[in-house]
């Protein structure tokens, strides 16, 4: 993991260096269909934990899928497909059976199902968004089985169901545009760059804070 977020800053640093000469090329006109309609994209990247919740837990991965609809309005509706992983430090949870009391380590998994809205602009190539949105977040930790005579049986996991919101923005890159002087229909090709901070106002079973996670994402876009 550690290797992995050593990697993802350098991969951001190149995509920008591959897609900064693209601005010169934004003088043409770039059909505005490129932007609208049904996109389906996917994406990975670090997630991290924040606040107090994030001081009991290290950083993990983030994979994200999802299917948008862009208006030609400009306003666009998305809905949201996101599996967070990251692990939490020894005693963050703990669990009492009898008399005895056990510190637990391991790791945390995030499921959220999302339904957002947003805004997105048209620069040429490129177009930046925003958007915010609910949805229900499914959160696991382990727990000890242990008999009655107190001894170690196995592990477990338990789930919880949370209502959450999640906001977001970020920002697309056509390596392909459609123009208005192509003969022919493009399918667009998309490469983005995400950030989106997910919350559960209730208190989880996994820590008395709230639940804080931000996730960056770097992945491909196509229209359907």
């Amino acid at each position: 993991m550690k290797l992995f977020k050593t990697q993802f800053p350098i991969i951001i640093i190149l995509l920008c260096a591959i897609t900064t000469p693209a601005w010169a090329q934004d003088a043409e006109e770039v059909e505005q269909s490129s932007h609208t309609g049904f996109f389906a994209f996917g994406g990975i990247g670090p997630a991290i934990p924040l606040g107090d919740f994030g001081q009991e837990r290290d950083g993990g991965f983030d994979l994200n899928t999802a299917i948008s609809y862009q208006f030609p309005s400009h306003f666009m509706l998305r809905g949201m497909f996101d599996f967070s992983s990251f692990n939490f430090k020894r005693g963050a949870i703990t669990q009492t059976v009898g008399t005895e009391i056990y510190q637990l380590s391991g790791s945390n998994n995030l499921i959220s199902l999302n339904v957002a809205g947003g805004y997105y602009l048209s620069l040429g190539r490129f177009s930046p968004y925003v958007f915010t949105g609910v949805g229900v977040s499914f959160i696991s930790k382990p727990e000890v089985e242990i008999d009655e005579n107190l001894n170690f049986i196995d592990m477990t996991l338990s789930v919880g169901t949370y209502f959450s919101t999640v906001t977001g923005l970020g920002i697309d890159f056509l390596l392909n545009p459609a123009k208005n002087s192509d003969t022919e229909e493009k399918t667009p090709f998309i490469i983005y760059l995400e950030t989106f901070y997910t919350y559960v106002p209730s208190t989880t079973d996994i820590s008395k804070h709230k639940f804080q996670l931000l996730t960056f994402n770097v992945g491909i876009k196509t229209k359907m």
